[in-house]
């Protein structure tokens, strides 16, 4: 291969994309999650987040929108939040499970820092663990850093509306803390969404090594923008009769946060190949790695995808929903029943990414 291909191809690889959805997707993902509360147990938390839906589906697109047009430290940050691309921990012959999957941030460090063999496709290039982990990425780390943020503001709520006397002054202070912690559940969504793409799980996150660049932002965004207004009804439909996370659980087993997320990871990643395969049968034209390859116009063929994503996205609503559960359950259910409030955040502070080691 000429040796300046190869060097545009792997600068192209590490260019990791952000987007998974488009806006329309992040928000039928986080309206449908509120309205499956109830198939998780939580019937109060439902009725009090409807009221709020649209704007936790907005909090939700903050990070691929508001996000990027920060300081190039935040962009730089943010990035690598957005996937994990599982080829990069190294596949075990027995196969990836919640439990062999990095449990902290030093089975992480392992993992990627191991010696690569020069071209390895599954270890990640780079000399140091600033460039190593901008190319794995750390998705499940971001989830589980927002939840254990959220459950922590949670636990100050219940503990502030325990108290018998709830002066003008508390009250005030439980609704400054509820408007925060209805904000990260809004964040948390962004996540657990990208995850449900199954390019946001791999390497190939464009379908440039199988010669079908530019997958990536024709089907979670030009394909999704062609469905009608019925599509997040349908996704609720199809996850209240599917019951996927109740599937996923049962198979994975999992027993913490950070394995819920892996689950939804695996589960996931299972279908890249099936992605790759319906955009070769119905759009694919002609082939390209580096470059996008040329495709069907999305008006023509939406349908055929129809099935594909409302089951990612009802998958992805469904395991978020049951992650917002757990939360609200670990925090002691904090009371958000009379929850009234104002404001309403076009934008929303950068939340520092707290847990690589650079950043203790």
């Amino acid at each position: 291969m000429n040796t300046c291909y190869v060097g545009l191809l792997i600068v192209s690889l590490a260019s990791t994309n952000l987007f998974a959805w488009g806006e329309r997707g992040h928000d039928a993902v986080t309206r449908v999650a509120v309205h499956l509360l109830s198939e998780h147990g939580e019937p109060d938390m439902e009725r009090a987040l409807i009221g709020t839906e649209h704007k936790l589906a907005h909090l939700s697109n903050l990070p691929d929108i508001d996000w990027r047009s920060r300081d190039s430290a935040v962009i730089a940050a943010n990035r690598p939040t957005h996937y994990i691309d599982l080829e990069y921990l190294g596949e075990p012959k027995s196969g990836w499970t919640v439990t062999n999957l990095p449990q902290t941030m030093e089975d992480y460090h392992r993992a990627i820092m191991r010696p690569c063999l020069p071209r390895e496709k599954s270890c990640p290039q780079g000399s140091d663990f600033e460039e190593r982990q901008s190319r794995t990425g750390h998705a499940q780390f971001r989830v589980v850093q927002l939840a254990k943020l959220a459950e922590d503001l949670g636990k100050k709520i219940v503990a502030l509306q325990t108290r018998k006397n709830l002066t003008k002054q508390l009250n005030s202070q439980i609704k400054s803390l509820s408007d925060k912690y209805i904000a990260l559940l809004g964040l948390i969504s962004h996540f657990i969404a990208d995850l449900g793409n199954p390019l946001h799980t791999s390497v190939d996150y464009d379908g440039k090594l199988v010669g079908q660049g530019g997958l990536h932002a024709y089907f979670e965004t030009r394909i999704v923008n062609e469905f009608p207004l019925s599509f997040a009804g349908d996704v609720y439909h199809w996850a209240v009769k599917t019951k996927p996370y109740q599937q996923i659980s049962r198979t994975h087993q999992p027993k913490s946060l950070i394995q819920m997320v892996y689950a939804h990871i695996l589960e996931s990643h299972l279908l890249l190949d099936e992605l790759f395969a319906l955009d070769r049968k119905v759009s694919l034209k002609k082939k390209s790695g580096f470059l996008p390859a040329e495709r069907r116009r999305p008006e023509l063929v939406y349908q055929e995808y129809y099935a594909f994503a409302k089951a990612r996205v009802g998958t992805a609503a469904d395991v978020l929903s049951r992650f917002w559960a757990t939360i609200h359950r670990r925090a002691g259910r904090p009371d958000l029943s009379r929850h009234r409030s104002y404001d309403y955040p076009i934008t929303h502070e950068f939340v520092p990414v707290d847990y690589l080691p650079h950043a203790n």
